[in-house]
């Protein structure tokens, strides 16, 4: 008898612990309607109630939770059954100045019971919202004001859909710890947190060569492979500061009347200015300044076979282009197209020999080194 009674133990034990573990996740609507179905199921016909701030750590989950109970208690059908206490400024200022308010914190239910009775309520909402991993938790009760009873309670686990993925990362409320970098998600303008960043690219730049009127020859077009390393300071929202050091080999032809091939090899250090913007995943900015180039050797220069070096001189740049970015691991892989123009001749021995027109397109990878 004692070992089927032990057994029966068990098993109703098994079973709740099945039960617990199966829960499944729900929606963030599914669980704000549950809330509202048990508010209209235990509070009297009349009742005043107010609901107060569902705390999270994030400012704009909490007002979004809050601002959504509120409107579809005000919008069910049922609507009659009960009294919402208005959440105007005066009523807002009253509880804040009340709590002390603090996203990080926690309303005591002192607290809340002596806010509702402040705001003639007859009964509080009162809750919070939880991050668990990629999932929530939303924790509401409903409490009787005059004797402090608990009239409900609910918890639910909400999985992560789009109505609180922009939630994960951003708003952090500046009291809270600091959370640890490899855990951070990337979401919405959450890369704008970051400070400094560090990047390289690779790729072509076909070159439009301008000769001097004198010289009177066709010049072929060609292709300089470009190495680039990239550094850039986050500003304010949405500006950017950045640096680069840009290697690039010219190679001008000209074949009539006769053919001549000048070679040189440059770095080029640009000065830009970007304004970037992020939604979610993707990423954009559009960029502009100015390049100034630092030449490496000579001119080299190729007619009929016989070759001679020059001193030569550069001119500036202008450069305008765009950005496009995907988050890929910890960091941006992107595309980066631009439009350089020369603003003078490369000269050669007090002789202008060429101007250069660059389209550039070079694919890279941004990783942020420091988040501020």
């Amino acid at each position: 008898m004692k070992k089927r009674s032990v057994l029966i133990i068990i098993l109703l034990f098994l079973l709740n612990i099945e039960h617990l573990f199966s829960q499944a996740l729900i929606s963030l609507d599914n669980a704000y309607q549950k809330t509202v179905n048990s508010i209209y199921t235990t509070i009297n016909i009349g009742a005043r109630i107010f609901i107060s701030d569902i705390q999270s750590n994030s400012r704009s989950l909490t007002e979004y939770t809050t601002n959504k109970l509120v409107s579809m208690v005000l919008n069910d059908k049922r609507k009659g059954n009960i009294v919402v206490v208005e959440r105007d400024a005066q009523n807002l200022a009253l509880m804040n100045k009340e709590i002390n308010y603090q996203l990080s914190g926690e309303v005591s239910d002192e607290t809340a019971l002596s806010i509702g009775k402040k705001l003639g309520a007859e009964v509080i909402v009162i809750g919070n919202i939880k991050q668990l991993a990629e999932n929530f938790i939303l924790h509401i009760r409903i409490v009787h004001i005059e004797t402090g009873r608990i009239l409900g309670v609910i918890n639910e686990k909400i999985r992560s859909d789009k109505e609180l993925k922009p939630f994960l990362t951003r708003n952090k409320n500046p009291n809270q710890a600091k959370v640890n970098k490899k855990n951070i998600q990337w979401q919405d303008d959450e890369w704008m947190n970051n400070w400094l960043y560090f990047g390289f690219r690779f790729g072509y730049i076909p070159s439009i060569y301008k000769l001097n009127s004198n010289i009177k020859m066709d010049a072929e077009n060609y292709y300089s492979i470009c190495p680039v390393f990239q550094v850039g300071i986050h500003l304010i929202k949405h500006f950017f500061l950045q640096t680069e050091l840009i290697y690039s080999n010219d190679e001008v032809e000209v074949n009539k009347p006769e053919k001549i091939t000048i070679n040189s090899s440059s770095l080029t250090i640009p000065v830009v200015a970007k304004i970037g913007f992020s939604n979610n995943n993707i990423y954009y900015a559009f960029l502009g300044g100015l390049a100034f180039p630092i030449k490496l050797g000579n001119l080299e220069v190729n007619k009929d076979g016989m070759k001679k070096d020059y001193d030569y001189s550069m001119p500036i740049s202008l450069l305008a282009g765009i950005n496009l970015g995907l988050k890929l691991g910890p960091g941006m892989v992107f595309t980066d197209i631009r439009l350089l123009q020369d603003l003078g001749y490369i000269n050669s021995n007090t002789a202008d020999q060429y101007s250069r027109t660059r389209i550039g397109v070079t694919l890279g990878y941004d990783i942020a080194l420091w988040r501020k």
